[in-house]
């Protein structure tokens, strides 16, 4: 309560209001959603995500203070140029930092960059958020120096967005870019700095193209330790030489300072030249090549995910040709999925975290995915219209906030505007393109965002409350405070039971069957109604030879989780085991329907139809 007192006590503006109660609704519903769920344990997860969304956009909002919009910009661009120098050094200097074994999905081959996000795509597109947050100190920042650096530091940026392969990342950089172009009222200083930018990105591709096995992520070719050395190189003097053009630049005085273009024609302008490149791509012919299905070069993560194992991959399309590529990689047949899922259920969807298994027993192509990857088809299919409405009114509010306040605020907040509405609308592409909803520090950059777009930080005047009214402004704030930590704290409870089934399945690997079965009843006691403690018991058992405990609980494990095949096929293992031969037929079977398609099953398919 003694900290309350020195946060602002500005009320929350409606649009704050309008997108947090969207959000706490949506949290609701999910959880409401748990009820006609086959997965208790998804079900939760996907509340718990929720949740903490909820808490920290309530809590930004809490916190922001009347103007103090660059400040959380500012934050945003130097969390995300950390953490992508911290993903380029890792590709530059393997030996620095250790890839986790990430590695071991692409044996000898291509490695996209994805670390510290172990997922190129998420990295890439969280990444690409990044640009008109810089952009936007470069332009605005009240220092030479300042201003200088965030376009110095964009090549690098650029770098480690190439080297992830990501084309939902190159377009959420290109579409927050433009975005903030067309908002922002300094046009021409932005297009300055912008053809900088660009200028340098183009050398930095230069620099990386000449370096292949760098490029594609062949860590142990030989020389390429020398690779990344000279590209290490090479990219500090092009960012050096990025912010020192654009030092000379921004210190002559042009003639028009403003670019006073409206912003309708702006817009015109560029949909016209992305027409242009559209059809000049040949759209027809990319877009038959997109719905083509995958080779499934995941198919054996299957296997990993019943035995633990880990699956050999073969190599991927090198960087610069995946880049130019228009294959979907599935995901044509992932969205038809979705959206066969949401016509059996249009109004409430079959349940939180359902996609997985259905798209297992539905999928039209042999591919192993928990998600669909577009939150907003896998929320109409999991939560139905009314989930995705809700959705999109929490994602919606801040922009029509930000449209309002964007005419009527001055240059500086104008630039912070149009910077956080650009990361909102490329987070909202990028989702719309990838799972990246589930990858928690994606979402977070454009939940603080929406919280700034819509709370006290942009809000045209200062709405404190009076002062006969401060201790009920202030309960009312711990009040708030309070509900975010404990949703904060809520997520700690999977996290130890993870870890409890981690460490029960490093113990039986090592032959500590006691300490094993010591965890997995350890995980099983913090989240009694998820599955995977029960199926690690099960697990544990059986190699202990207790047949009727492990039989128990792989039945728990199955009640909780009526759809998961690998259930269904790990008991029949055990029931074969214990001699129950026609009970392990029939949940053979069981698993047989439930995952149609998959090639771990295709050989036990076809011993039972001879």
């Amino acid at each position: 309560a003694v900290g309350m007192l020195v946060w602002p006590l500005e009320r929350p503006p409606r649009a704050a209001l309008v997108a947090g109660g969207a959000l706490a609704a949506l949290l609701a519903w999910t959880a409401i959603a748990i009820a006609w769920s086959d997965s208790a344990e998804r079900a939760f997860t996907e509340v718990n995500r929720v949740a903490f969304y909820l808490a920290l956009f309530a809590i930004v909002v809490a916190a922001s203070r009347r103007g103090s919009g660059p400040r959380w910009a500012d934050g945003l661009a130097l969390g995300i140029a950390a953490t992508a120098l911290l993903g380029l050094v890792s590709r530059l200097f393997p030996d620095l930092i250790g890839d986790r074994e990430v590695s071991s999905f692409f044996p000898g081959g291509t490695r996209y960059l994805g670390y510290p996000l172990d997922y190129w795509n998420g990295l890439g597109i969280f990444v690409g958020l990044g640009f008109p947050l810089l952009l936007r100190t470069a332009i605005d920042a009240r220092s030479l120096v300042a201003r200088s650096f965030a376009v110095g530091f964009t090549p690098a940026l650029f770098a480690t967005l190439y080297l992830t392969s990501s084309r939902g990342g190159m377009g959420t950089a290109v579409l927050g870019t433009l975005v903030f172009v067309a908002l922002c009222s300094e046009r021409l200083r932005a297009l300055v700095a912008l053809a900088v930018v660009a200028a340098g990105a183009a050398a930095v591709v230069a620099v990386l193209s000449a370096r292949p096995e760098l490029a594609d992520g062949n860590l142990q070719a030989e020389g390429v330790a020398a690779q990344g050395t000279s590209a290490a190189v090479w990219i500090a003097v092009i960012c050096i030489a990025a912010g020192l053009l654009y030092t000379v630049a921004a210190r002559l005085r042009m003639p028009a300072p403003r670019l006073r273009v409206p912003r309708l024609a702006l817009a015109a302008g560029a949909l016209a030249l992305v027409a242009a490149a559209v059809i000049a791509a040949d759209p027809a012919s990319r877009f038959e090549s997109f719905k083509q299905p995958p080779s499934n070069p995941f198919a054996r993560a299957e296997t990993s995910a019943a035995t633990g194992g880990v699956a050999d991959t073969p190599r991927l399309a090198p960087t610069s040709r995946h880049l130019l590529s228009s294959t979907g990689n599935g995901r044509w047949q992932f969205w038809n999925a979705a959206v066969d899922e949401f016509e059996t259920r249009p109004l409430t969807g079959r349940g939180p975290g359902s996609y997985e298994a259905w798209w297992a027993q539905h999928g039209s192509v042999s591919y192993f995915t928990r998600h669909a990857h577009s939150l907003y088809l896998e929320t109409l299919g999991e939560l139905g219209a009314v989930g995705l409405i809700l959705l999109l009114v929490f994602l919606g509010a801040p922009l029509v906030a930000a449209a309002t306040r964007l005419r009527r605020v001055d240059r500086t907040e104008q630039g912070v505007i149009a910077a956080l509405a650009g990361v909102v609308i490329a987070f909202c592409f990028g989702a719309g393109i990838d799972w990246v909803w589930q990858l928690t520090v994606v979402p977070a950059v454009a939940i603080v965002a929406l919280a700034v777009l819509a709370g006290p930080a942009t809000a045209l005047d200062a709405q404190a409350g009076p002062p006969r009214r401060r201790a009920l402004r202030v309960g009312a704030r711990v009040a708030v405070v309070v509900a975010a930590l404990v949703l904060i704290a809520a997520q700690v409870v999977p996290f130890l039971a993870q870890d409890d089934i981690r460490r029960s399945q490093h113990r039986f690997a090592s032959g500590d069957f006691e300490g094993a079965r010591a965890a997995a009843v350890s995980a099983r006691d913090l989240q009694p109604w998820a599955a995977s403690p029960h199926l690690q018991l099960a697990l544990v058992e059986e190699r202990r030879g207790e047949l009727p405990v492990a039989r128990s609980a792989i039945s728990e494990a199955i009640e909780r989780d009526s759809l998961d095949w690998r259930l269904w096929l790990t008991a029949a293992r055990i029931d074969s085991a214990a001699g129950f031969e026609s009970s392990a037929r029939a949940r053979l079977d069981r698993a047989v329907e439930l995952n149609p398609r998959s090639p771990v099953l295709a050989p036990l398919r076809r011993g039972a139809s001879r």
